[in-house]
């Protein structure tokens, strides 16, 4: 077991400081027609929700993961050339969602928020902790009807876990 993946906490710590100081740009939003700054009030707790809803969306991706039943297109690839690089989810995922976030930002600014950010930071790194969360605890299907219990139970999660975070609309990112 390598050093990055015995101790996860790491990498989503260091994950976690670059987004704070960009949250305080991404919270301003200008009105187009006045150009005034307004900070909406419940953007505090809508930012809870997509925090939440990534969270939540990451443990259920890690347990299609770990169920070996199959991931989303989006998380396999990165899997897959993260691992060819010997790069953690976590990481080489949140390496091209920084150059999807400044071509989306070149291009489409209206459509990134705080939601985006949140998302296309910690997902990689919530998916990469529970998956060693559940390798910690051996867990893991032993015959098909186990995978299909992860299939089912995983897909639950990760589908509440993104209509979590989307249902807070502050912006977008790849799982919408």
């Amino acid at each position: 077991m390598d050093e990055a993946r015995s101790y996860p906490y790491k990498e989503l710590w260091e994950a976690l400081k670059f987004p704070f100081s960009f949250f305080l740009v991404i919270l301003e939003r200008t009105d187009e027609k006045k150009g005034e700054i307004l900070m909406k009030k419940e953007t505090g707790l809508r930012s809870l929700y997509a925090l939440i809803g990534v969270a939540i969306l990451g443990f259920g991706a890690a347990l299609l993961r770990v169920g070996g039943v199959g991931l989303d297109p989006y998380t396999a690839a990165n899997i897959g050339v993260g691992e060819l690089l010997g790069l953690s989810l976590g990481v080489y995922q949140l390496m091209i969602n920084i150059a999807v976030l400044v071509l989306i930002f070149i291009f489409g600014r209206r459509h990134i928020g705080i939601g985006t950010v949140i998302n296309m930071v910690l997902t990689g790194f919530f998916i990469d902790f529970y998956t060693n969360v559940f390798d910690w605890l051996s867990v893991g299907p032993n015959n098909w009807w186990q995978q299909g219990l992860f299939l089912l139970i995983g897909i639950i999660f990760f589908t509440f876990g993104a209509s979590f975070y989307m249902s807070a609309n502050l912006g977008s990112a790849p799982y919408d």
